[in-house]
């Protein structure tokens, strides 16, 4: 080889190695743009996917429309629903899909969701978005209610919904960037047919391929190939906008306006679901406080050493407390969630405040949990003129009189007092809420509005917000001890009156916690009635379904505040002393054909009694028809029987009178009646599909049982009843055993 032609070799391998780095580079680059690229349209894939295959099992999509539901759900997301046939019961508290009626003008009608948040006693049903402080002005009929939510997807609805609001800016960027991001993928997966090789470019060339003295090797010969358009390219992106493509143009069409709770997310690449299947709420309590934008909220968790009650509403507003009268660290009202409480002693070192001075609030909700047995009442909450020993103003007090009531009172002029019919001094934990704004003041007990009136003003001055005590002199009601005895948790306080819609969601949001799963495993089934049987002492018992059929306790053959069957929460029951003891519904019921009577019992009588029944008179003695009863036996067994012209009726074969808590639900439809006890069928008689027709009222612990079959020796039952639920459906025996099983 000449000279010249070695100088020449020389060059070309310097070129090849230049071009060599330079292609390389552009590889990396590409290779990290369509990496990219790709992750980008596989994310619309999946949330396509996830919104187009439930389609398979019958559910349908539809974009929300609205921001009613920000900031956790947003326009453009897609919520997923079943059709929800007229014959189904409507889902108390779950999201509905509803065709809002028109107004004047022969305007269309609208699609919506929102939750069922009540029933109303002519049938019909009220709704509310939950970042309304309002419900829906206009009640449903349940023809109204075409569909139950089941599943919202984020984003993928937002190139409808940019459609359906005419952003057609939003939707063009949109469509530019998934465009790109297509190309990108096309021309960056390389070619199968670029194989050319630097030996191909000069196939005559007998150039050594060694480097030069001095040069390196090629660095980049590791690198991703240079990109390329290829058929393989094109094929492998094509899928990845098929999904979403298909997505857009199937929820384009259903635009609705509302809210959905359950909602997939993706934070740090792990899916995840935060599901609300119909109204079974897996609702975090602490969440729905947030939810409410608190002004301060303390959980009270803190460890025994640490005596700086901490705010957890974003705002740092964190309260020292003192540990001379506060015992920390000591069980909270939320069993189930990791949670603690403090106890307070009922002395002045037993307080604390959050920072301030604050201008004495005019608006406002102060929210808690208690738990007390003293006889000597004190105080919750208050505001007063000093952080801290006896305030010389006070006002906005919110305190448990020495006989176990709760008051609330402003003043304004004069003292306005708000005070329970009932009391709470009952070693049971409580949910308590205060408000005051321009709709007046109201006083919520276990979210339940206690009391109301049109006051709309309190005292004004700067001071401080206090907790477990102050000055309560020249105050109605006012306690032995100012100071409250007793244990305290999840303090909140808001700069807003929150509605009576939005107290109620943060008592059930607690349920899951409070009672085990139980109750939310009851109301999730929509019963016509429901009573825990916790008050404690005669007066209201309160209705829990959301129905608003709150009855009333006797003074006598009844006693209260016995332990009740749910192991998972400090739970009350009420105990019938088999000669005069019953509950009785306060709303008469019109001739129900299809139902399910649900309760828990302990006994060890030998005299049997009705223990849930159905009859035309609220008296016993003076009841004519009697019907729709499950009785004991004087042996302990259960019958459970109805009366279409004649008595039918079923028996189980175990006895039931052994002193410990069973469940029983037992159910009448056109599949006939059926008996369930402890989660397990032990009756059934397809051949009686109905009852006798008339309207009455249920009973429980008592009722006539004149010439019913093996009748027991009282119509009196003597032993202990609990969580009384009457459906307007039959239950299935997989929603018994779940009754039954979330104990």
């Amino acid at each position: 080889m000449t000279t010249r032609d070695h100088r020449d070799a020389l060059s070309i391998q310097g070129q090849k190695t230049t071009r060599a780095t330079a292609e390389g580079s552009t590889a990396w680059i590409w290779f990290l743009v369509g990496t990219f690229a790709r992750a980008y349209l596989v994310f619309l894939l999946s949330l396509a996917a996830i919104a187009l295959l439930p389609s398979l099992f019958g559910w349908h999509g539809s974009v929300i429309q609205s921001g009613s539901m920000e900031p956790h759900i947003s326009a453009g997301d897609v919520v997923l629903l079943s059709d929800l046939s007229p014959d189904m019961p409507a889902p108390m508290g779950g999201v509905v899909e509803f065709r809002a009626r028109s107004g004047s003008g022969g305007a269309p009608e609208r699609v919506m969701l929102h939750r069922i948040v009540a029933s109303n006693p002519d049938g019909t049903f009220v709704t509310a978005g939950d970042a309304n402080a309002d419900v829906d002005s206009t009640p449903l009929t349940r023809e109204q209610i075409t569909g139950r939510a089941r599943l919202l997807v984020p984003y993928v609805g937002l190139p409808g919904y940019w459609l359906g609001s005419g952003n057609l800016p939003a939707l063009a960027l949109w469509s530019v960037l998934t465009l790109a991001a297509l190309t990108t993928v096309v021309v960056s997966v390389p070619s199968r047919s670029r194989r050319t090789t630097d030996r191909s470019e000069h196939p005559n060339s007998s150039i050594s391929e060694e480097p030069a003295e001095g040069s390196q090797p090629n660095d980049d010969a590791s690198a991703p190939a240079a990109a390329g358009v290829s058929r393989r390219g094109l094929l492998s992106a094509l899928p990845l906008l098929a999904l979403p493509a298909a997505a857009t143009a199937a929820f384009a069409a259903r635009p609705v306006e509302a809210f959905f709770t359950g909602r997939t997310a993706n934070p740090g690449n792990s899916w995840q679901a935060a599901l609300s299947f119909g109204s079974r709420m897996y609702y975090n309590y602490r969440a729905a406080i947030a939810r409410d934008a608190p002004w301060a909220y303390y959980p009270l968790d803190e460890a025994p050493t640490i005596y700086v009650a901490q705010d957890l509403s974003g705002n740092n507003r964190d309260a020292a407390y003192s540990y001379f009268g506060v015992t920390n660290s000591v069980p909270g009202a939320l069993v189930n969630e990791t949670n603690l409480a403090i106890t307070l002693n009922g002395t002045p070192a037993a307080t604390f405040a959050p920072p301030g001075p604050i201008p004495g609030p005019q608006t406002f909700t102060v929210e808690l949990w208690f738990r007390t047995g003293s006889g000597l009442g004190g105080e919750l909450a208050s505001f007063g003129n000093t952080r801290s020993g006896t305030s010389s103003r006070y006002d906005r007090n919110l305190y448990m009189g020495s006989d176990g009531k709760l008051n609330f009172g402003v003043y304004a002029g004069a003292t306005r007092v708000i005070t329970s019919p009932l009391s709470y001094n009952d070693s049971a934990w409580h949910h308590v809420a205060a408000t005051l704004g321009p709709a007046g003041m109201a006083l919520y007990v276990d979210g339940r509005l206690i009391g109301s009136n049109s006051n709309r003003a309190a005292e004004a001055f700067i001071g401080y917000w206090r907790i477990g005590g102050d000055n309560l002199a020249g105050w109605p009601n006012r306690p032995v001890n100012t100071y409250f005895t007793g244990s305290i948790d999840e303090i909140s306080i808001y700069p807003a009156a929150l509605s009576q819609a939005r107290i109620s969601a943060h008592y059930q949001a607690a349920l899951a916690s409070t009672t085990g799963n139980y109750a939310v495993e009851v109301i999730a089934d929509s019963p016509g009635y429901f009573y825990h049987l916790e008050e404690g002492q005669p007066g209201i018992m309160a209705d829990s379904s959301g129905n608003g059929r709150d009855s009333s306790y006797p003074v006598g053959g009844v006693t209260y505040n016995v332990a009740g069957p749910l192991v998972k929460m400090n739970n009350r029951a009420a105990r019938f002393d088999g000669s005069s003891g019953s509950l009785i519904t306060g709303t008469r019921h019109d001739n129900p054909q299809t139902f399910t009577l649900e309760a828990w019992f302990n006994t060890t009588t030998t005299r049997g009694g009705q223990i849930i029944g159905f009859a035309n008179n609220t008296s016993i003695a003076n009841a004519s028809r009697h019907d729709r009863t499950v009785y004991m036996l004087n042996s302990g067994q259960l019958a459970f029987g109805v009366r279409p012209g004649s008595r039918r009726t079923i028996f189980t074969q175990t006895r039931y009178n052994d002193g410990g808590w069973h469940h029983l639900a037992a159910t009448l439809s056109p599949a006939g009646i059926v008996l369930y006890v402890d989660g397990e069928l032990a009756a059934r008689d397809t051949r009686y599909t109905s009852a006798d027709p008339y309207n009455g009222y249920w009973q429980t612990g008592a009722g006539q049982l004149a010439n019913w079959p093996s009748r027991p020796a009282s119509n009196y039952f003597a032993g202990t009843i609990d969580e009384v639920a009457i459906y307007t459906r039959a239950l299935t025996l997989a929603q018994v055993r779940a009754h039954y099983s979330a104990r």
